[in-house]
């Protein structure tokens, strides 16, 4: 019986709580910046992601279904999204290059802060660029 108990092990779910609202305080935060800046674009995503989407479709229209897969993978033309990587390396923050990002147990709340702040800078600098 002893080594039976062994096997059911208490998982703590803290650090994936954690990285989960991490995740969605970067999404609320660009979301904020988009719509301060009258920009039709969201960020989405679940869990540890967070994904940009240009287009009309909020989060919620992309989380129900209702926006093609295609519509989701090529919305963002090469170059802005070479643009906006590079404009959150300027500032500090590295993303995946779709763009967008995964957030870890490892990220904090600052972390969170850090990468809104970066996106909103590169969007002050790809709209004077005029490619917002």
């Amino acid at each position: 019986m002893k080594g039976r108990r062994q096997l059911f092990v208490d998982l703590d779910a803290e650090p994936a709580d954690q990285l989960e609202r991490t995740a969605a305080a970067i999404r609320n935060g660009i979301n904020a910046t988009m719509r301060r800046r009258g920009l039709r674009w969201c960020a989405y995503g679940q869990f540890s992601d967070f994904h940009l989407y240009r287009g009309d479709a909020s989060p919620e229209d992309i989380q129900a279904g209702r926006v093609s897969w295609k519509m989701l993978k090529g919305a963002i033309p090469l170059e802005i999204v070479n643009a906006i990587r590079a404009g959150c390396l300027l500032h500090g923050v590295d993303i995946s290059a779709w763009p967008g990002g995964f957030v870890s147990a490892a990220h904090t709340p600052e972390d969170a802060a850090r990468t809104v702040a970066a996106f909103e800078s590169t969007s002050d600098m790809l709209a004077l660029e005029g490619l917002l």
